[in-house]
């Protein structure tokens, strides 16, 4: 098959990421722990705008919106006493 490189590539480790001075709580905090956290579990391929999760076998296409709950539950997690009332 003709895709069989692009496959491949598309799935292959990006080099580590380089340190971030990200402010805390931010969204590139918040992404980059996202990345930290999932990076042997889970694959964008922007050519296809379609996430992906290795399931101990293979790259599986998140038909489920998995993805976009692990984010949410990451940002959660964030937050957790950062709004706490003030009286």
């Amino acid at each position: 098959m003709a895709d069989d490189g692009i496959i491949e590539e598309a799935f292959e480790p990006c080099a580590a990421p380089p340190t971030s001075s990200a402010p805390a709580h931010s969204e590139e905090a918040i992404a980059l722990a996202f990345a930290e956290r999932y990076a042997d579990a889970l694959r964008y391929v922007a050519k296809w705008n379609q996430w992906f999760y290795w399931d101990g076998t293979c790259w599986r296409m998140d038909d489920t919106r998995d993805v976009f709950s692990r984010a949410r539950a990451l940002c959660r997690e964030d937050v957790v006493g950062v709004n706490k009332p003030r009286w």
